[in-house]
C-alpha cells in the first residue's frame, strides 16, 4: 500500500540515492537564487535610500546657500534709499563708493558671489563692487524683467547665466526695490557662482562614475549639473517626463528609475522640492555601479552552481556505472553459472577459486569438492609440462585459445577439451589469477574423425570411379572413331563404286549423232552425269570429314595440313600450321579428338572471328603436347562463364568439355578487339601408354 502512495519506494536503491542528491541540489541551488534575488533587493533599495538622502542634503544646502544670498541682499537693500533710485539718475560718486563698499563687505564674508549689481530702472548697473564697465545693462535679463513687470517681496532665482564680467557660470539670486510710489525703482542681485556654491560641494558627495546631480527651476530648465554639461545649462531638460509628472501631481519627493534625458544612462532617481524656493533637486545614482559587487557574488554564485550541478552529474555517471557494471556482474555471474562448458578461476599458484555448474557436468566435481585444490586434480600426469607452458603465458599477459588438449574426469575418464585461458589483472594491471573456459569435444571429436575415414574412402573412390571413366571415355571415342571409318568405308567402297558404275552405263547410253532425237536425250544424259559428279564429290568429302585416312596413316601433323587445306578449299580460311618437328605420340583416339578439336576451333574463327587467316602452333615440351589456335579477330570476353552461346561458338564449349574429360587442359586469352588465343595442352606418354585395365565396363561395339 506504501509503495503505491510514494513510488519513491518502488525505486532501486541506486535511484533512490540519485533522488536525494538532485533534491539536495536543487534545494542548495535555489537556496543560492532567492540569496541573490534578496541581495539584489538590499542593494537597489541601499541605492534609493542613498539617493533620497543625497536629494534632501542637495536640498538643504542649495536652500542655505539661496537663503544666504537673500539675507545678504536684504542687508544692503536697508541701506539703499528710494532717492539712490529716483529717476533713474546715476549715483553720486560718494554714494556709490559708500554702496559698493557695503557691498564687498558682504562679498568678503560670504564668498561665491560673482558679482552683486545694483541696477535702476532701465537696467543700468549703478553699482558693482568689482567694477561693472559703465553703462553695463542687464535689462535683457529674464530676472530683470520679472521683477520689472510684477511687485514682489520675494526673490526672483535666475537660469544659468554666463557673467558677462566674471565670464562664469552662475544662477543669479535677485530681489525688487520699489519706490515710495510702489512703482518698480530697480533690482539688486548676487551671481551665485555654480562651481564654488554648487559643484565643489557636489564634488565630494560619493556619486560614483555614472551618478548625477543638478537644480532644476520649475519650467525644468537645468539650473545647476555636475558633472557639468554646459551646453544644456539654462535649457530644457525635457518638455515632460516621470519626474515633472510627480511634481505636478504634488509629489515634494520621491524615487524613481529611469534613463536620464542628458546622456541617456539609466539610473535610480531621487527628487526634492524646495520648501521656500520654485526649485527642485534631483540626485541620480547609477544602480549598475551598485550593483558591481553584487555580480561579483552572482558570478561565484553561478559557478558554484555550476560546480554543484557538475558534481551531481559526475555521482550520477558514477553510480549509474556502478549500476551498470553491478547489473553486468550479475548478468555474467548468471551466464557464467547457467553455461554448458566449463568455466573456472585459478590463481597463479594453479589453486582453482571459482567453479561453475558447467564444470560439474564436464568433469563430476562439485564447487565444494575442487575449489582450493591445485588443477592436477583434472589434469592427466602426462599434461603436466603443457600445463607449466600454459601457466607461463598467462603470467606473461598472453591468452591461449581453444587449444585442444586431453583432461580426466572425476571417474578416471579421459576427454577431449577445448581449452581457452584468459589472464586477468588487478585495477592497477598486475596479473593475478586467470580464468578457464572448457568444453568437452569427445564426441565432436570422434565424429571428426569418422568423418575423416568417411572422405578419404570416398575420395579414393572417385579417383578410381574417375580412372574408369576416362578409360570408358577413351574407349568409347574409339568406338566412335572405328564407326566413323566404316561409314566413311561404307560410302568410299559401295555408294561410291555405285555412283561410278552408274555413271558408266550413262555414258554407254549415248544415243549416236544421228539419231533424231539425239539433242533432248545427250542433255538429259549430260545433267545426269553431272548430278552424279557431285554426289560423288559430296560423298568423298563426307568420307574425310568422318575419318580422314590421312590421319590414320601419316598421324596428327600431316592430318592438320591437310585441314588447313580443306579450311582454304571450304571456307576461304588460310592457315599457317607451325611444327617444331618433335614426335608427337598419340593414340587413335587422342589424335582423333585433337583433330576435331582443332576443327571445331578453326570452324569458329571463320564464322565469329570475323577474319581470313588463323595460326596453329604445334610443339612438345615436358612431356606434354601444347597447340595453339590464334587469331586476330573481333575477340570476345574470356572472362565471362563458358556456355554455348552465339558470341563463342557450340565448338569451343564442345572442346573445353572433350579436353577436360580427356585429362588435358584448356586456356583461353581473349579480349573484344584484340583477338583470340586458345591453347591445348594434353600429356603424351601417359596418354599413349594408357590401357583399359580392371575396367568391369564392357564395350560393345561393331
Amino acid at each position: 500500500m506504501l509503495s503505491r502512495q510514494f513510488p519513491f519506494i518502488q525505486m532501486g536503491r541506486t535511484a533512490q540515492v540519485l533522488v536525494a542528491v538532485w533534491v539536495l541540489i536543487a534545494l542548495f541551488i535555489t537556496y543560492l537564487i532567492s540569496g541573490l534575488v534578496s541581495s539584489r533587493q538590499s542593494v537597489e533599495q541601499r541605492v534609493r535610500d542613498q539617493a533620497m538622502s543625497y536629494a534632501r542634503l542637495v536640498d538643504e544646502h542649495a536652500s542655505a546657500t539661496f537663503g544666504r544670498a537673500n539675507i545678504t541682499l536684504m542687508a544692503i537693500m536697508d541701506h539703499i534709499s528710494a532717492s539712490d533710485l529716483a529717476g533713474a539718475k546715476a549715483l553720486s560718486a560718494s554714494r556709490r563708493k559708500e554702496i559698493e563698499a557695503l557691498m564687498r563687505s558682504q562679498q568678503q564674508r560670504t564668498p561665491g558671489f560673482l558679482a552683486m549689481p545694483l541696477a535702476n530702472a532701465q537696467g543700468v548697473v549703478i553699482a558693482e563692487p568689482r567694477g561693472a564697465p559703465p553703462g553695463l545693462s542687464i535689462s535683457d535679463r529674464e530676472h530683470f524683467q520679472i521683477l520689472q513687470r510684477s511687485p514682489r517681496d520675494t526673490p526672483v532665482i535666475s537660469q544659468a547665466i554666463l557673467g558677462r564680467v566674471s565670464k562664469k557660470w552662475g544662477v543669479m539670486l535677485a530681489r525688487r526695490i520699489s519706490l515710495t510710489d510702489g512703482s518698480f525703482g530697480g533690482m539688486i542681485g548676487v551671481n551665485l557662482g555654480l562651481d564654488e556654491n554648487f559643484t565643489n560641494f557636489y564634488a565630494t558627495l560619493s556619486l560614483g562614475k555614472n551618478g548625477a546631480v543638478s537644480l532644476r527651476d520649475s519650467e525644468d530648465r537645468l539650473l545647476v549639473r555636475y558633472p557639468v554639461v554646459e551646453q544644456k545649462l539654462g535649457k530644457p531638460v525635457a518638455t515632460s517626463g516621470p519626474i515633472k509628472e510627480r511634481l505636478l501631481a504634488g509629489d515634494a519627493e520621491g524615487v524613481l528609475t529611469i534613463p536620464s534625458a542628458i546622456d541617456n544612462i539609466e539610473r535610480i532617481f531621487a527628487f526634492r522640492r524646495m520648501k521656500d524656493y520654485p526649485i527642485y533637486a534631483a540626485v541620480g545614482l547609477s544602480l549598475d555601479e551598485a550593483l558591481v559587487s553584487w555580480r561579483r557574488d552572482r558570478d561565484m554564485v553561478a559557478v558554484g552552481a555550476l560546480l554543484v550541478i557538475l558534481a551531481g552529474i559526475s555521482i550520477t555517471f558514477a553510480l549509474r556505472r556502478m549500476e551498470r557494471i553491478d547489473n553486468q556482474l550479475k548478468t555474467h555471474a548468471v551466464i557464467v553459472e547457467s553455461s554448458e562448458d566449463a568455466i573456472a578461476t585459478a590463481d597463479l599458484n594453479g589453486i582453482i577459486t571459482s567453479w561453475n555448474s558447467g564444470s560439474q557436468k564436464v568433469y563430476g566435481y562439485s564447487a565444494e569438492e575442487v575449489i582450493g585444490k591445485h588443477v592436477s586434480v583434472i589434469t592427466p600426469p602426462e599434461k603436466g609440462g603443457e600445463y607449466t607452458l600454459l601457466l607461463e603465458n598467462i603470467r606473461s599477459g598472453k591468452s591461449v585459445s581453444n587449444l585442444e588438449t586431453v583432461r580426466v574426469r572425476k571417474d578416471g575418464q579421459r576427454i577431449d577439451v577445448s581449452l581457452t585461458l584468459s589472464p586477468i589483472s588487478e585495477r592497477g594491471g598486475r596479473i593475478v589469477s586467470y580464468s578457464a573456459i572448457a568444453r568437452d569435444i569427445t564426441e565432436s571429436k570422434r565424429l571428426e574423425t569418422k568423418i575423416f575415414r568417411f572422405n578419404h574412402d570416398l575420395e579414393q573412390l572417385v579417383l578410381q570411379r574417375t580412372a574408369q571413366l576416362r578409360a570408358l571415355s577413351k574407349e568409347l571415342t574409339m568406338v566412335e572413331e572405328r564407326e566413323r571409318q566404316a561409314i566413311a568405308q561404307d560410302l568410299h567402297d559401295d555408294l561410291g563404286q555405285i555412283l561410278a558404275i552408274v555413271k558408266l552405263k550413262l555414258t554407254a547410253l549415248e544415243i549416236p549423232e544421228k539419231s533424231g532425237r539425239q539433242g533432248d536425250l545427250q542433255q538429259q544424259v549430260k545433267e545426269i552425269e553431272t548430278l552424279i559428279d557431285q554426289a560423288n564429290r559430296s560423298v568423298r568429302s563426307l568420307s574425310l570429314q568422318l575419318s580422314p585416312p590421312v590421319l590414320h596413316q601419316f598421324g596428327l601433323v600431316p592430318a592438320l595440313e591437310w585441314l588447313a587445306e580443306e579450311m582454304h578449299r571450304s571456307y576461304g580460311l588460310s592457315v599457317r600450321i607451325s611444327d617444331d618437328g618433335e614426335p608427337k605420340p598419340f593414340d587413335p583416339a587422342s589424335s582423333s579428338m585433337l583433330f576435331r578439336a582443332v576443327r571445331e576451333l578453326l570452324v569458329n574463327v571463320h564464322k565469329h572471328a570475323k577474319v581470313g587467316s588463323a595460326d596453329v602452333d604445334i610443339s612438345v615440351a615436358e612431356g606434354r603436347l601444347i597447340l595453339s589456335i590464334t587469331d586476330s579477330g573481333i575477340g570476345f570476353d574470356a572472362q565471362k562463364p563458358m556456355a554455348p552461346s552465339a558470341e563463342i561458338g557450340f565448338g569451343l564449349f564442345s572442346v573445353r568439355e572433350r579436353i577436360i574429360h580427356g585429362g588435358g587442359e584448356i586456356h583461353i586469352d581473349s579480349t573484344p578487339g584484340d583477338g583470340t588465343v586458345v591453347v591445348l595442352i594434353l600429356p603424351l606418354a601417359r596418354r599413349s601408354k594408357m590401357r583399359l585395365e580392371n575396367s568391369d565396363t564392357t564395350i560393345v561395339g561393331r
